[in-house]
């Protein structure tokens, strides 16, 4: 196995921009407001880490 190898699987995909437990489930327990602050954080992290891996020369799948 590789560094990092799987690691999606393991923790939700913190990356990919999809929500565990999903929308509608997540949003009942905490509130639209709340879905939509912890949706606009993943994005801005995302965006910080690809431009991390960019800046960096990272050689990733990403």
């Amino acid at each position: 196995m590789n560094p990092g190898e799987g690691g999606s699987t393991r923790n939700g995909g913190i990356t990919s921009g999809s929500i565990r437990p999903d929308y509608a489930t997540i949003t009942r327990r905490f509130g639209e407001e709340k879905v939509m602050t912890i949706e606009a954080e993943g994005k801005i992290t995302r965006e910080l880490l690809y431009d991390f891996t960019k800046t960096e020369k990272l050689d990733c799948d990403f």
